[in-house]
């Protein structure tokens, strides 16, 4: 047994020694530091155990234990929502700013980076609401500030637009390629901001929340928009998507709840998850022949949604993509449709008509559309394929199945008109058919869905 103690002990002492935790006061602020490297002495500032307020001085120097230690980094969170600092001085010791350091210091007005920073994190300075500068020190060789912007030395990525900025538009630098993550985050104030055609990168949440921001153009060089990116830009109203774009993130454009206008280049292939969801004011969607994928609720509670009409290139629809487009009333399903999502079409209650211009049937006893849909609209199937969608969940489920003949041609289908429904009469007002082809000399009235149009017989 006492061998056995002896070579565990022996063992323990084999370890390094466990990493020190501690608190230092100065200046009347006591701050938690954690040793990151014991043999040059350095330590990191941790989040502070006691509450912050007022002017805040971060020593360069700190003592723990009758030994000194530099303060070279700034820990990721270190001071999140320390809403009631005011100001912060870092030391020129300080070579790492970490992610999210200073995010929701609401009260925190104006920072400066010293010449020793060589790296500032992930939305460091983000949701500050009354910051309005962000000032680097001139002799730093890794960042910069431009009137009171932040960005990297070079000026090729725009890091942080600082929130408590009351400018009402902004342009962009020429040299800038990305604008980074959150670099315009909850900019209140900006009605317009001018992107130039330098850009590549539109970071993930990197205009979200711009609630007045009215209008951006965004330019043929953009080929990445990141997740979240415009996301509840109320504000905006139309948007174009150019040919360059080839990425677009999650929920880029989700709650714009006053865009009304969509221009989706053909160089997107995906529709992805939420992208366009609680879009309430987009009443229609153009989706180019490029895009072979509609993700998870791309435009569920699309309210003002009327018709949309999925290209032949689509096979996969995904759950709940059009969930809740209370106001949808013709669909158009793609002719290679291989997955049809749970719900794809869950609480369009008012629709009224389904073209599926597909020759091979998805099968699934999933929720597709509302219960009263089934009764209620009409669904259009290719010429000779009634009987198959009858035996078929869920679209045997249709009362009203009628036949249409498409026409195909490579990837792309031309419908005819029969699946709108005709109505033929004469000068007199007096219904007189639906089929042309029985009509004796005379002049007529079609009324074809919403089209009207008059025809002569010789």
């Amino acid at each position: 047994m006492k061998k056995f103690l002896l070579t565990m002990l022996l063992g323990l002492l084999t370890f390094p020694s466990f990493a020190q935790v501690f608190d230092f006061t100065y200046e009347g602020k006591t701050l938690r530091y954690y040793v990151i490297d014991e043999d040059s002495n350095e330590v990191e500032v941790e989040k502070s155990s006691t509450l912050l307020s007022g002017d805040l001085i971060i020593p360069s120097l700190v003592n723990y234990d009758n030994c000194n230690y530099i303060v070279t980094h700034i820990a990721n969170k270190a001071f999140y929502k320390c809403s009631s600092l005011t100001s912060v001085k870092i030391p020129n010791s300080v070579e790492t700013i970490g992610e999210s350091a200073f995010m929701y210091c609401d009260n925190l007005t104006s920072i400066e980076i010293p010449n020793s920073v060589k790296t500032i994190g992930e939305s460091a300075f983000i949701a500050c609401s009354s910051l309005v500068s962000i000032d680097v020190d001139h002799e730093n060789i890794h960042y910069k500030s431009i009137e009171g912007v932040l960005y990297t030395e070079n000026a090729t990525t725009l890091i942080q637009y600082p929130m408590g900025n009351n400018n009402t538009s902004y342009t962009i630098p020429n040299s800038v390629v990305s604008i980074g993550a959150g670099a315009f985050h909850a900019c209140s104030s900006l009605t317009s901001v001018e992107i130039p055609n330098s850009v590549e990168t539109i970071g993930k949440y990197a205009f979200m929340y711009c609630n007045n921001l009215t209008s951006i153009e965004i330019p043929n060089s953009v080929k990445t928009i990141g997740e979240s990116a415009f996301k509840q830009c109320n504000s905006l109203a139309s948007i174009v998507i150019p040919n360059s774009v080839e990425t677009i993130g999650e929920s880029a454009f989700m709650y714009c709840r006053g865009l009304a206008s969509v221009e989706i280049s053909n160089s997107v292939e995906t529709i992805c998850k939420k992208m366009f969801y609680g879009c309430k004011s987009l009443a229609s969607v153009e989706i180019p022949n490029s895009v072979k994928t509609i993700g998870e609720s791309a435009f569920s509670y699309c309210h003002s949604f009327i018709s949309v009409v999925i290209p032949d290139n689509v096979t996969i629809i995904g759950t709940e993509a059009f969930y809740y487009c209370e106001a949808l009333r013709d669909v158009t399903l793609p002719a290679n449709l291989d997955e049809l999502g749970y719900n794809a079409f869950g609480n369009c209650s008012r629709i009224k008509k389904i073209k599926y211009r597909g020759r091979t049937l998805v099968w699934t006893d999933a929720i597709m559309f509302a219960d009263n849909i089934y009764k209620e609209a009409t669904l259009c199937v290719p010429k000779g394929t009634t009987s198959l969608f009858q035996t078929v969940a869920p679209w045997k489920n249709f009362v009203n199945i009628i036949e249409v003949e498409y026409e195909y041609s490579g990837i792309d289908a031309v419908e005819a008109d029969a699946c709108e429904t005709v109505e033929i009469y004469n000068l007199n007002g007096v219904y007189v058919g639906s089929d042309k082809s029985n009509l004796s000399t005379g002049v007529y009235i079609i009324r074809r869905g919403d089209k009207v149009e008059k025809i002569a017989v010789k």
